[in-house]
């Protein structure tokens, strides 16, 4: 999996589309890339019911749980990387970094406990 999927980590050139900032990269379920293209509610449910339709094409069994499951799982993989990053940067850069990791805390919590 990417780690960090989204449309500021891709370009189409002429040679095609180029995913690129790998640096969260891992094995990975790739359920779990749903997380940082899902901002809001919204955007969120669309993309989760998109992803589960083209999953279960490949993968009839796959529930709509299931899928779901891979959106908290890939928060809490957001709230760790991040959390990585910010012990790792010069002692300036690490607020901004540590705010990210916050800013997913508060969306973990969202799809944990939803209001």
């Amino acid at each position: 999996m990417h780690g960090d999927f989204h449309r500021g980590n891709m370009r189409f050139t002429e040679d095609g589309w180029h995913i690129y900032d790998w640096t969260d990269g891992c094995l990975s379920l790739p359920l779990i890339d749903l997380a940082p293209a899902a901002r809001g509610p919204e955007a969120r449910e669309a993309r989760i019911m998109a992803t589960h339709r083209l999953w279960q094409e490949a993968f009839p069994q796959l529930t709509e749980e299931q899928t779901r499951l891979g959106l908290v799982a890939g928060m809490a993989h957001q709230v760790a990387t991040y959390q990585r990053i910010a012990d790792g940067v010069e002692p300036g850069a690490s607020e901004m970094w540590a705010g990210e990791g916050v800013a997913c805390t508060e969306r973990l919590l969202e799809l944990l406990v939803p209001s």
